[in-house]
């Protein structure tokens, strides 16, 4: 029967515990990397995010409750529309505005018997910051993708997000095509 040698025994455990704090070292490295990699992203993330939700709530525009057609309002910093957001059968009054450097959303949910959309129960967020201004938020398109104003024309959205970001200007677009504007 052979048994180790103090230097054996040593040397094992040198080398464990050079394995061990090379191994939390880069453990260390790697989450450092990630925090850097995820702030550096954070407004390019939070752009991204908002860019999704606005192309789902903009593709699945639908008439409103009280009969409207799904685009109110058109302009290059403003867009109001009417979609279900929450899928609970009530279609909400959506609008995207820029006010001074803030993106804000306005959500109003019908209420009342008959249904109306009334102002003071809207909800307010603001949604994106530090924006370029001035800057045309939204492009309209219709069929020939023509720029155009005209709600009942409009085909093609457009969404273009100019964030600053101190030094540097981040861009990020977006073309929506709304599924229930389509023609006949």
């Amino acid at each position: 029967m052979k048994a180790f040698t103090l230097l054996e025994t040593a040397l094992s455990i040198s080398i464990l515990i050079f394995i061990f704090f090379s191994l939390f070292f880069l453990v260390i490295n790697v989450s450092n990397l990630s925090s850097f990699s995820l702030l550096q992203t954070g407004t390019e993330g939070r752009v991204l995010l908002n860019l999704k939700i606005m192309e789902k709530e903009l593709k699945s525009m639908e008439t409103s409750n009280l009969g409207g057609y799904p685009i109110e309002e058109a302009s290059s910093t403003k867009i109001v529309f009417y979609s279900d957001i929450d899928n609970d059968n009530l279609i909400e009054k959506i609008s995207y505005s820029l006010i001074e450097d803030k993106l804000e959303k306005k959500v109003i949910k019908p209420t009342g018997n008959p249904l109306t959309y009334n102002e003071n129960f809207a909800q307010i967020s603001y949604v994106l910051d530090n924006l370029v201004t001035p800057q045309k938020l939204f492009s309209f398109y219709d069929n020939n993708f023509e720029e155009t104003n005209d709600i009942s024309k409009i085909r093609l959205i457009k969404i273009d997000i100019k964030i600053n970001q101190g030094r540097k200007i981040f861009s990020s677009y977006l073309f929506v095509a709304p599924r229930n504007l389509k023609d006949k």
